[in-house]
């Protein structure tokens, strides 16, 4: 499991967040507004060369990585209507950073409305998807011990941030497991004597797991029965 955390949410300068993040005892940091020395404070994305230079010295120095990149690409001061330039010149700039910092994440916004966008509809429904069912092991006995693990079947969706895509249930009194969290959709289900907290959240745990997972189609507004075999950890 990594944890890690936004840099200006513990500290406005990179010392200070380098410091918030290694008594925390975390091995990661997530930049996003910093300032450093001799410069004025600005986003991580679009600070000057040298003081991107200065920032990543010191948090090599620290022994504290970047997992995930925060930058500028849309946010809520760009509108979907402004030229794609705009975005582009962005992700040109993200690329070498990332490649230099050997980070593979980057965190993105979303476009503000334009004040005079309306037809938009927000529809509610009261329709879930629910995954129920049991495990049972090599001999075709029932387990109550154990820790089922639904994840998606589309590779794209292996991400850290994709937490909507993913979940995971223990057994009840009676052996059984309910997952009623998870959108439609084609998924992987695995069931586990053991697993560390937080380790199927993993993008690496889910690459190798895939081979071994059950495959299966949760539809709309429809409860899905499951009979898992206990596969080895």
């Amino acid at each position: 499991m990594i944890l890690t955390g936004i840099g200006d949410e513990g500290a406005n300068t990179i010392d200070g967040q380098i410091k918030a993040t290694l008594d925390l005892g975390w091995k990661y940091l997530e930049p996003r507004g910093v300032e450093v020395p001799g410069f004025a404070k600005a986003n991580f994305h679009d600070i000057p060369d040298q003081a991107f230079d200065l920032a990543v010295h010191k948090l090599d120095s620290a022994g504290v990585g970047v997992y995930c990149f925060g930058s500028t690409i849309m946010n809520w001061s760009k509108k979907i209507g402004d030229p794609f330039e705009i975005t582009l010149a962005e992700v040109k700039r993200a690329i070498p950073r990332m490649k230099r910092l050997g980070t593979k994440f980057i965190r993105v916004m979303s476009f503000k409305p334009g004040d005079d966008e309306n037809g938009f509809e927000i529809v509610m429904t009261n329709r879930t998807q629910v995954i129920t069912g049991s495990v049972t092991n090599e001999k075709n006995e029932a387990v109550k011990e154990y820790t089922v693990v639904v994840f998606p079947e589309d590779q794209s969706k292996w991400t850290v941030s994709a937490t909507r895509w993913r979940s995971a249930a223990r057994p009840d009194q009676q052996g059984q497991f309910k997952i009623a969290d998870l959108p439609p959709g084609r998924y992987l289900a695995i069931a586990l004597e053991y697993i560390p907290e937080g380790e199927w959240m993993d993008p690496e745990w889910q690459t190798r797991t895939a081979k071994k997972a059950v495959a299966f189609t949760l539809d709309e507004g429809a409860t899905k029965t499951l009979d898992l075999k206990l596969a080895g950890s």
